[in-house]
C-alpha cells in the first residue's frame, strides 16, 4: 500500500511501516496468523534504515521523471521509468487508460447520486418520524390537559394544529424538536 501525504510524516517519517495482528491486552500476543501489511510512504526520512532501492522506488513514485532517473544510479528504477514511458507513448494503453479513468469518474458520480438518495430517504425518514413524535407528544399533552375532544380538530385546521403546539412547547425553531 502506498502512502504518499504529508500525514506520513506524523506518524514517523518512515519510508517502512510493517504492521502484524497481535493482542493488544495481553502483551501483545502475536495472533500466529501470519498476516502482514506493509505500508509504503514517499515522505520518509528514514533512509539508513531501508534498502536503498526502495528508497530510489519511493522517490521515483514521487518524482517520476527523466532528470531524476538520470540522477539516480538504480538499473531497476530506470528500467522502470523505461516502461512506464513506453506505456505512456502506446496509443491504444492511453485509450484504454482514458476509458478506465472515464469509468472510474462514471462509478463516482453513481456513488455520489446514491449516497444523496439515501440521504434524502434517511432525512425524509427521521423527520417524518420526528413529526409523528411531535403528534405523538401533543395529543398526550392534550388528552392529559382534559382536551382530547379537540384532537380530532388538529388534522381538520393547520392553524389550531400550530396553536396547540406552541401552547404545549412543542413548536420550536426546529421543525424536528420534540421537547416538551
Amino acid at each position: 500500500m502506498w502512502c504518499s501525504s504529508a500525514r506520513s510524516i506524523h506518524l514517523g517519517g518512515l519510508y517502512r511501516y510493517t504492521f502484524t495482528n497481535r493482542c493488544e491486552e495481553k502483551d501483545f500476543f502475536p495472533l500466529g496468523d501470519g498476516a502482514t501489511r506493509v505500508f509504503l510512504s514517499t515522505k520518509g526520512t528514514n533512509e539508513s534504515e531501508v534498502p536503498k532501492e526502495l528508497v530510489n522506488l519511493l522517490h521515483y513514485v514521487e518524482n517520476s521523471t527523466d532528470a531524476y532517473v538520470s540522477k539516480v544510479a538504480d538499473l531497476k528504477v530506470s528500467k522502470l521509468h523505461e516502461r512506464v514511458r513506453k506505456l505512456k507513448q502506446s496509443r491504444s494503453w492511453e485509450a484504454r487508460y482514458m476509458l478506465f479513468e472515464e469509468l472510474l469518474r462514471d462509478r463516482e458520480k453513481e456513488g455520489h447520486a446514491e449516497g444523496l438518495a439515501e440521504g434524502r430517504e434517511q432525512g425524509l425518514a427521521e423527520g417524518i418520524q420526528a413529526g409523528e413524535a411531535r403528534i405523538l407528544a401533543l395529543t398526550a399533552a392534550m388528552a392529559a390537559a382534559g382536551e382530547a375532544e379537540k384532537i380530532p380538530r388538529l388534522s381538520e385546521d393547520p392553524a389550531f394544529l400550530e396553536e396547540m403546539l406552541i401552547k404545549y412547547r412543542l413548536q420550536d425553531a426546529d421543525a424536528g424538536d420534540t421537547r416538551a
